[in-house]
């Protein structure tokens, strides 16, 4: 297992420049749980959450963790519950959410490597199935401009309830870091990766730098099987 020294180092001693890329998974990886528990809290805490989402939340919930069911049903039962929203509305609530919820959550080490990539001029990307909203505060707070996301539909600044994207879960998220390394000039072969869930082997298969960070059980042995991955873990 890499010592976070070492994965510095592989980075410093790389090429520079913004035809490098670094992808970083969102939830797990540069913050310790889950975005959308910390938001479906605080939309329950405000009564924000009607008995029939509800119960059709748990119940996907209790399909993904159990029956290893993907989590497109879910992002479809979260992305129509903001259906008449204003863009503008629920990023101020996201913000709030970022402060109060997520902020004291974010890995001191992610921050460190993200800096990292900055100093060598690498376009830094945060890559995620969940949804801009979720994930754009973070974003801004470690000064990372660009995001691959689950994109949802807008008409005149209103949320309408559908996608206007494939949701960016497993394959979904590779063949979109695949569009913004085209749209962008990334070089895939000398860009890097960075993810906790096994769910994300396609996105790490998509790069020439692959690194699980505090991954799960899966992917960690997945890791110790192939050694093109490395793997790092925070002591606890």
């Amino acid at each position: 297992m890499a010592d976070l020294e070492w994965l510095l180092e592989q980075i410093e001693t790389g090429p520079e420049g913004p035809t490098v890329g670094a992808f970083f998974d969102f939830d797990g990886t540069l913050i310790d749980g889950y975005s959308a528990s910390a938001f479906f809290t605080e939309r329950l805490r405000k009564g924000d959450i009607g008995v029939r989402e509800l119960v059709a939340t748990i119940s996907e919930s209790v399909n993904v963790e159990r029956r290893g069911h993907d989590v497109d049903e879910l992002m479809r039962i979260g992305v129509e519950a903001q259906a008449g929203k204003t863009v503008d509305e629920l990023d101020r609530w996201a913000n709030q959410v970022f402060r109060k919820k997520i902020a004291g959550k974010l890995y001191p080490e992610a921050r460190v490597l993200i800096d990292a990539h900055k100093r060598m001029g690498h376009t830094v990307v945060v890559a995620s199935s969940a949804t801009p909203p979720q994930i754009k505060a973070t974003a801004d707070d470690l000064g990372i401009r660009h995001i691959v996301s689950t994109e949802m539909e807008i008409k005149d600044g209103v949320i309408t309830g559908a996608l206007a994207s494939p949701i960016r879960w497993g394959e979904g998220k590779a063949q979109g870091v695949r569009e913004f390394a085209k749209a962008n000039k990334i070089v895939l072969k000398n860009s890097y990766a960075y993810s906790n869930g096994a769910e994300d082997v396609p996105l790490l298969a998509t790069v020439g730098h692959p690194c699980a960070l505090n991954a799960d059980a899966e992917l960690t042995e997945i890791a110790r099987q192939n050694s093109t991955i490395y793997a790092w873990r925070r002591k606890r």
